[in-house]
């Protein structure tokens, strides 16, 4: 065990694998929100911006790596 509960390390690894999503692919928010199973954009939007103090959108626009 390394300190954290089951929960939060499924919530750890989809916020992990959203922002890689999230730099890296052409999806919507939405999209990614699904691919990486969340019931609902507002629970993913929730989730991201407590971790990473930015929305989804937010971090996307200060962190894509190919700029469209």
């Amino acid at each position: 065990n390394c300190g954290t509960t089951p929960k939060q390390f499924i919530l750890d690894s989809r916020v992990r694998k959203a922002k890689q999503l999230l730099t890296e692919s052409c999806c919507s928010v939405t999209d990614i929100a699904e691919q990486c199973g969340f019931g609902s954009l507002y629970h993913f939007c929730r989730a991201f911006k407590r971790y990473t103090g930015l929305t989804p959108t937010e971090y996307a626009e200060q962190n894509k790596i190919y700029k469209i």
